[in-house]
């Protein structure tokens, strides 16, 4: 029945969490959706996804209807896999920004206006003891208020969103919020993440990833 829904499906993207595709909704007037599909382990030696896909689907309804964050129109369960439904956007921050043409400087007002929207977003969440382990260009999208190709743009002419919330992470307090997994996409990780994945597990239990800085900060004040 979930299946039935949804026609002409496309795949478009995916990763280690799941399938990304694009299809219609099969109602009186056809809508493009987002369909991200994860498949159940077909053996006890594979991880469920089920834990992640909870997170997500919980962080998305939190946020229901804030223009920031992406639209959750739909989820279920098939007889092979979770199924989550979003909306499907214009474009994501990378393809926008490799069209884009002239020098740096000529655009550089409207990217330092998205960098604050991005910063804007990110806050948001914090705020809400959410964490986005996966921040990148792919899982920004961009929705414009006119149909203009041109590489000037007015600030309000594009609305930032952030999405793909597979690998975010929800906490009780700031104190709560340590991630002991490795998360993300290698080549944006961050260093404490990066050596998070080299260490052992029995390392990994007595492992603070902000240590550092609390360190330098009690050099700082001699103590």
């Amino acid at each position: 029945l979930f299946r039935s829904l949804y026609t002409g499906k496309t795949k478009i993207g995916g990763g280690g969490f799941g399938t990304v595709f694009e299809c219609k909704t099969n109602l009186a007037e056809p809508q493009t959706v987002v369909l991200k599909e994860s498949d159940f382990p077909n053996s006890i030696y594979r991880r469920c996804p089920l834990f992640d896909i909870f997170t997500e689907i919980t962080c998305l309804e939190h946020f229901r209807l804030d223009p920031a964050i992406a639209d959750l129109y739909d989820y279920g369960v098939t007889e092979s896999s979770y199924i989550i439904v979003m909306k499907k956007y214009a474009s994501s921050l990378r393809d926008w920004r490799l069209k884009q043409k002239g020098a740096l400087n000529d655009n550089l007002p409207t990217y330092l206006s998205i960098y604050k929207d991005i910063l804007r977003a990110v806050a948001k969440l914090h705020a809400n003891s959410i964490t986005h382990y996966d921040l990148k260009c792919d899982n920004v999208f961009l929705e414009f208020k006119n149909s203009s190709n041109s590489s000037k743009w007015n600030d309000s002419d594009i609305r930032v969103i952030l999405g793909d919330f597979g690998v975010c992470k929800m906490f009780l307090n700031e104190e709560n919020e340590f991630c002991m997994r490795d998360r993300g996409t290698e080549v944006i990780k961050s260093p404490e993440m990066l050596a998070l994945n080299k260490m052992k597990n029995s390392e990994a239990d007595h492992y603070d990833r902000r240590r550092k800085v609390i360190r330098s900060e009690e050099r700082r004040v001699g103590k």
